[in-house]
């Protein structure tokens, strides 16, 4: 299934096409695979189905699908991530010696106004693969969620926490911070 896809804290913005969108799956199989999925009521199945002429977004709990692949529409393109996170570096770096922690919005603004969903992500993404190579501390770690306070998911998957507890989660993490406050790596971005 093809469809506009937006990613949100604890799961997915869908949009459901208008019917007369080539692109994109028909409007009717969109509809028929998020109720199986999802469960919604026949009420809102109605609703849904009763205005073709109109694009309508639903929120997805991450929890109820598997296998999206989302791909970042034009804003995203053409930005230099590396660039980006040659430039993030001194923040972080700055940041962990102090052990502060900033949001993925902070950093976006920092950044030139990135969007933190979008683009944050792929700018931590080649911080935390040198990071990882070079058997660093992840400096991403800094980066949490301004509703959790706690860097993302993709953060524990990384480091391979992801099947901890949240209490040994947030041993690991804070003993990571601890050894970043001592040694937060090269004064220049190595990348």
């Amino acid at each position: 299934m093809t469809v506009e896809v937006e990613p949100l804290e604890g799961g997915w913005q869908i949009r459901i096409p208008r019917a007369d969108e080539p692109k994109l799956s028909p409007r009717s199989d969109v509809i028929k695979t998020l109720r199986r999925v999802i469960g919604w009521d026949d009420e809102f199945n109605r609703t849904l189905a009763a205005s073709p002429k109109e694009s309508i977004w639903v929120w997805i709990p991450a929890s109820s699908v598997s296998g999206i692949m989302w791909r970042p529409h034009t804003p995203a393109t053409g930005i230099d991530y590396v660039a980006k996170a040659r430039a993030a570096w001194p923040l972080l770096r700055e940041r962990s010696r102090n052990q502060l922690t900033m949001t993925y919005g902070d950093l976006g603004h920092a950044l030139g106004g990135l969007h933190p969903l979008h683009d944050v992500p792929q700018v931590l993404d080649v911080i935390q693969a040198w990071c990882h190579e070079h058997k660093m501390p992840d400096l991403t770690g800094l980066v949490v969620s301004q509703r959790t306070g706690l860097p993302g998911r993709d953060y524990w998957r990384q480091n391979g926490w992801s099947d901890l507890s949240p209490e040994e989660q947030h041993t690991q993490w804070q003993a990571s911070l601890r050894t970043l406050a001592a040694n937060p790596g090269p004064e220049k971005p190595p990348f």
